[in-house]
């Protein structure tokens, strides 16, 4: 029979190595507890990221829907806005707590979104990662660091209404939002205008080209009709078969004919049919089959193979009637002025016009109502004035 004593020690070790293992189970459980914690946090830090970054996509995606221009017109420095007001958020999309987000000008005055997130030191690395995991491509913490990201960081401020905290994480959609470098984009790309640049010709297979507002060209080139019905500005060459606009200015036009509502200015002009316009400026040559105005018509020099035929229009053109100015030489078959026709060396078929000043007329015959002043004239036909100055 075992001794007492023995058996009083053998139940004590019992009780030591239990009460062992319940606290190393405790601790193991208690680390575990601390582990799984310290896991759901990332975790959710992580998703708290990802929903950020998401946000700031979705506030990008309005700027494209959206035109903020007038809102940013009220609030230059940019302005915040609620998230729960964007068009296109995904749904069931939470709003992350510390999260402000809102629009600022990019620079140029194209709205560009913004966004700001409140975190602490153990949330904000997997934070940030989580962005990067929605789509960002470039995170920024406010810790003073210089780079391209850190650039902005004052102008959001301003938009925020309130500087940046130390430590937060914040984007702009310029740097933030990725995006195709070799794709043209139908919408303006805050910060990036040569996204929406051509760096090729652009063929349209023969479709037309609709509900354009300016055009701005080097050269204008068509086979077909060019209308305006406003203005047509080109500082290179128009060639043309046929342009009806409502104004035309260029520094040269080629065309078959052309017609305009308002006035033609331009270096030269060369028309193989008819210029009909308000008024013709041309500071070199106008060459046209035939010109009919109810304008001036003012050119260094003027050949018309046809007729030049300026009329009175009642509100329109000057009360005693056209006005031609040749500052060169006027050549032309046959030339008709209501009003004062005062010219360089003019050669015509016939000249008609109520008062005529010429540094030299050259015709078959001229009927002026008025006088007719000039250093010589010949004419092989007829000439009819109401006096002549200067003939010889």
């Amino acid at each position: 029979m075992m001794p007492k004593r023995r058996r009083y020690r053998r139940g004590a070790a019992a009780v030591f190595t239990m009460l062992l293992v319940v606290g190393l189970t405790a601790s193991a459980l208690a680390a575990w507890h601390v582990a799984d914690d310290l896991e759901r946090r990332r975790l959710s830090a992580a998703e708290t990221g990802r929903a950020f970054g998401t946000w700031l996509q979705v506030a990008h995606a309005a700027t494209m829907r959206n035109d903020y221009r007038a809102a940013l017109a009220a609030s230059p420095d940019g302005f915040s806005v609620a998230p729960g007001s964007l068009p296109g958020r995904p749904p069931g999309l939470r709003i992350p707590a510390g999260m402000t987000l809102g629009m600022m000008s990019d620079g140029d005055g194209v709205p560009m979104a913004w966004a700001v997130l409140e975190v602490d030191e153990e949330e904000r690395g997997p934070a940030r990662n989580g962005a990067f995991e929605s789509g960002l491509a470039d995170v920024a913490v406010r810790d003073g660091t210089a780079g391209a990201m850190a650039d902005r960081a004052a102008g959001v401020g301003l938009a925020r209404g309130a500087a940046i905290p130390a430590g937060a994480l914040f984007a702009t959609a310029d740097l933030a939002v990725a995006y195709e470098e070799d794709v043209l984009y139908r919408r303006r790309q805050p910060g990036r205008p040569w996204a929406n640049r051509m760096e090729a010709e652009l063929g349209f297979g023969g479709n037309d080209l609709d509900g354009a507002g300016r055009i701005e060209g080097q050269a204008a080139e068509t086979t077909g009709g060019a209308e305006s019905r406003l203005n047509a500005s080109v500082e290179g060459n128009a060639t043309v078969a046929r342009w009806t606009s409502g104004e035309m200015e260029a520094a040269e036009v080629d065309a078959a004919t052309m017609t305009v509502t308002g006035s033609v200015s331009g270096g030269s002009g060369r028309f193989d049919g008819t210029l009909n316009s308000g008024a013709v400026r041309a500071n070199l040559r106008v060459d046209a089959g035939s010109i009919a105005t109810v304008g001036p018509v003012d050119a260094g020099l003027l050949v018309v193979g046809g007729s030049l035929d300026l009329v009175v229009v009642a509100g329109v053109s000057p009360p005693d009637g056209g006005l031609l100015t040749s500052s060169g030489r006027f050549v032309g078959r046959e030339l008709t002025v209501t009003g004062d026709l005062g010219t360089g060396p003019a050669s015509a078929r016939g000249l008609a016009a109520g008062r005529l000043e010429a540094g030299g007329v050259t015709g078959q015959s001229v009927n002026a109502t008025g006088a007719m002043f000039g250093p010589f004239a010949r004419i092989s036909g007829t000439m009819t004035v109401g006096s002549c100055d200067g003939c010889r």
